[in-house]
């Protein structure tokens, strides 16, 4: 019974292993490759893992430093040395020995078996390091989502803005400041990560030591001097009197509701501020693109935006509907005496204006540079040429020679 025992338990290992191979083969040609993994807990195949790997931090990272020694170890490879090596590689093997050779020969029964083998073994050293290698894959930056151009543009609308605040800011009307907000210190979806702290203030237990440390080094007011600088009562404990001093208020509690201290908007609770929540405008200090504050995360139908515009024109109306109506009182302006009279007495001068009176002015030069013009001769009026040498004595001589008055 032992034997058919043992037999039986054989049988069902073996049909058992054939069951998982079975598997594993219709597993690969399906292209899914399995690892047949013998080592026990706590061992380590060295052919297949990577000894002492180490994942790297999440992250980009340069490879300009790997791609150059990819690019110094292409060109120290010489294919020539390669072919060489070959070469001498099948010299060696035809000068063997004789006797080796016949050995082999007598082995060629059996080199069937081996060479399957072998090919095994190299598939599945490929698998493995093609598993491996997908450890190692190059790493594939995607395409950036705002470019250099954008970049700028962000950059100048940012200056255009901070220069129209500065202006406004050095104006002396009180108008323009109001016209223009400060997006400096703006910060777009600033929700508080960390729970809001009371403020900082002084340690009242070493106020109070400092304060007894003095008293006792304090000389008799005999000696004269000043005093020892004792610390205000506002810094210490307070227990000077019956009761003690207002303490420093204790840190607000974030899941408190905010709407019992009366404020929508309490310690810990969502900022409502311009760009603080998502889908908000952000940079809208004045609230010109602020709805009554129901978000709506689907977009709206024609319908609902016009029942939306509806009631906003409805409530605008009703707001100008509880406006108070003016009183019917007659108003009579008049000028004071002295701004009368001013005006009166500047009426009588007015200044000209510096347009017309660079008009004028033009007028009059160019009036006079042709007037000017015309008292030149005509060969000058022309342009013609002039003789370069002028003999005056015999041009002189010509003149008193002649009759005609004119021409003289």
């Amino acid at each position: 019974k032992k034997a058919k025992r043992k037999a039986r338990e054989r049988q069902l290992e073996e049909s058992r292993r054939l069951a998982v191979l079975q598997k594993r083969r219709e597993l690969k040609n399906a292209g899914i490759n399995v690892k047949v993994t013998t080592r026990k807990k706590g061992q380590m195949d060295y052919n297949a893992d990577i000894p002492f790997e180490k994942a790297p931090a999440p992250g980009f990272y340069d490879t300009q430093e790997e791609l150059a020694q990819n690019e110094r170890a292409r060109e120290m490879f010489d294919p020539r040395k390669q072919q060489l090596a070959n070469k001498r590689k099948g010299d060696g093997e035809e000068a063997e020995h004789p006797e080796t050779k016949r050995m082999k020969n007598n082995k060629g029964d059996s080199g069937a078996s081996a060479f399957a083998a072998a090919a095994k073994a190299g598939q599945q050293q490929r698998i493995r390091e093609a598993e491996m290698s997908s450890k190692r894959r190059s790493l594939n930056l995607p395409a950036p989502q705002v470019s250099e151009g954008e970049l700028e543009d962000i950059v100048k609308m940012g200056m255009s803005g901070e220069r129209a605040s500065t202006l406004a800011e050095g104006s002396e009307n009180e108008n323009t400041r109001g016209l223009i907000g400060n997006y400096q210190n703006q910060m777009v979806g600033a929700t508080p990560i960390r729970t809001p702290r009371a403020p900082q203030e002084d340690d009242r237990i070493a106020n109070e030591l400092r304060n007894a440390r003095a008293r006792t080094e304090t000389q008799s007011a005999l000696f004269g001097g000043e005093n020892n600088e004792m610390v205000e009562d506002s810094a210490t404990t307070g227990y000077r009197g019956v009761t003690p001093s207002q303490k420093a208020a204790a840190t607000p509690n974030p899941m408190a509701t905010p709407f019992r201290n009366g404020m929508a908007n309490g310690a810990g609770a969502t900022p409502r501020g311009p760009g603080a929540t998502p889908m908000r405008t952000p940079r809208d200090n004045f609230r010109l693109n602020e709805n009554d504050g129901s978000m709506q995360l689907v977009g709206q139908t024609p319908r609902d935006v016009r029942m939306q515009e509806q009631a906003q024109r409805s409530s605008l109306r009703s707001k100008l509907a509880s406006l108070p109506k003016p009183k019917e009182t007659e108003f009579e302006l008049e000028l004071p005496e002295e701004r009368a009279e001013a005006m009166a007495s500047s009426s009588g001068t007015v200044a000209e204006d510096a347009g017309a009176r660079d008009k004028r002015n033009a007028d009059l030069a160019h009036a006079a540079a042709m007037a000017e013009f015309r008292r030149q001769t005509q060969t000058v009026q022309r342009g013609l040429p002039r003789p370069k040498v002028v003999d005056i004595d015999a041009m002189l001589k010509n003149a008193r020679d002649s009759k005609d008055p004119i021409e003289r």
